[in-house]
């Protein structure tokens, strides 16, 4: 009968390349520091791409309104260190009592983010019977590279006729920006 057992040289073989994976074992096992470094810079860079939201609101109240695009509210959002990417949306909603004409004027609003103004939408008629509000609701959003400091959104409202919106406590703004800071 034949000998089932395998001549030996085929275990100097199998025994020396045992003894290589351990020993390849044991080298990636020992702690050389570059392991934890590079653990640490993969999740710092990580940690670096997340996204930062950023929300703010400011309103205002009780304001007359004057010829151009003055700005009745305004919001900044700081800019979080090391993110110079902001993608931006903001809201921005108003009223303004036509005291003076009956309805006859109209007003016109629009949003600006980071000086860049958004398309202006006219104002809707709230009826009355001798005064008529005057409602705009407008939005914007822009992806801005490069930023640094704060990014301020801010609504304004421009009336065909300045003298017809004197200051009234009805007369309201609000701005909410929402700002996604990245890279």
């Amino acid at each position: 009968m034949a000998d089932p057992m395998p001549p030996e040289d085929g275990y100097r073989y199998f025994s020396a390349e045992v003894g290589r994976f351990r020993a390849e074992l044991r080298d990636l096992q020992q702690a050389d520091g570059s392991q934890q470094a590079q653990a640490v810079r993969r999740l710092a860079e990580a940690v670096a791409a997340i996204p930062i939201m950023g929300t703010g609101t400011a309103s205002a109240s009780g304001f007359a309104l004057a010829s151009g695009w003055p700005t009745l509210a305004s919001v900044s959002v700081p800019v979080p260190a090391g993110k110079t990417v902001a993608t931006c949306f903001a809201l921005g909603v108003g009223a303004a009592l036509d005291a003076t004409t009956g309805g006859v004027t109209s007003l016109s609003g629009r949003v600006v983010i980071h000086g860049e103004a958004g398309v202006a939408v006219p104002g809707t008629k709230d009826a009355g019977a001798s005064q008529v509000n005057n409602v705009i609701t407008a939005s914007h959003s822009r992806t801005i590279s490069g930023v640094s400091g704060s990014v301020t959104a801010s609504v304004q409202m421009s009336p065909l006729n300045a003298t017809a919106f004197p200051a009234r406590p009805g007369n309201v703004a609000q701005i909410t920006l929402f700002v996604s800071f990245s890279a």
